[in-house]
């Protein structure tokens, strides 16, 4: 009797924690900058229930959950305007301030001298869930980079193209070392941190030793802003014991 109680005991306890919403389609105040803003309402808005880029000519930010997460479930679907681009980062190693002028980037803002009508761009640096228009935008037709991809690491394996104006279910599990990609309920990316195929990937990036650090620590969940146009929804996440 004390082993069967002993073991329900443990089996409870590996449970998954309860179902957080992170975007209910109206209150935005669980979202800030990388650099601890309130939500940059100067550059995101709330648009039919969704979070929405604006397509402003100023600077731009991604935004960043308030609460961070190791092992984690999280869902959301999302809408690409056709040719757009955009994606959800996690295991986020850190944020950025770079410049831009004239709409182009110049480089990191502590490094570049300012000019009048420069604008500062707040960034991510992590792991990326692709998002994108796979029909129109030329990065659709690389494995590596079209949607549900590991941003250029790893290919996603769904060969059924995301097309533009439809909301389509995204899906990321981290689950320790594991991690999955899933879209429209589908399995199209796995691998482990750790795995010789990740880490030959890690290879290829510039900073291979931060972008192995970036995993070991938990981080915000963080929807990318590149000024175009892309809606999230029905954002929610749960731990992972």
């Amino acid at each position: 009797m004390v082993a069967v109680v002993v073991s329900s005991c443990a089996a409870l306890a590996a449970e998954p924690g309860p179902w957080i919403s992170l975007f209910d389609g109206q209150a935005t105040a669980g979202w800030r900058t990388p650099s601890g803003r309130a939500f940059p309402a100067e550059c995101w808005r709330v648009e039919d229930g969704a979070l929405k880029p604006e397509m402003t000519v100023g600077g731009k930010s991604d935004i960043w959950t308030a609460e961070t997460f190791r092992s984690f479930e999280l869902e959301f679907e999302f809408k690409t305007a056709p040719g757009a681009n955009g994606g959800i980062k996690y295991l986020i190693q850190r944020g950025g301030l770079s410049r831009s002028r004239n709409g182009k980037y110049v480089g990191p803002a502590a490094d570049t001298p300012t000019e009048p009508g420069d604008f500062i761009n707040e960034s991510s640096l992590g792991l990326e869930y692709q998002i994108l228009d796979d029909t129109a935008n030329p990065e659709g037709s690389k494995p590596k980079t079209k949607t549900a991809a590991l941003y250029q690491l790893l290919p996603s394996t769904n060969d059924t193209p995301a097309t533009p104006s439809v909301f389509h279910r995204g899906r990321i599990v981290v689950d320790g070392d594991r991690i999955e990609h899933y879209l429209d309920g589908k399995l199209v990316m796995h691998t482990r941190l750790g795995s010789p195929e990740l880490e030959a990937a890690f290879d290829t990036r510039k900073g291979s030793t931060a972008w192995r650090a970036l995993a070991k620590r938990e981080s915000p969940v963080v929807i990318t802003h590149h000024r175009t146009p892309v809606w999230y929804r029905n954002v929610r996440v749960r731990r992972l014991p």
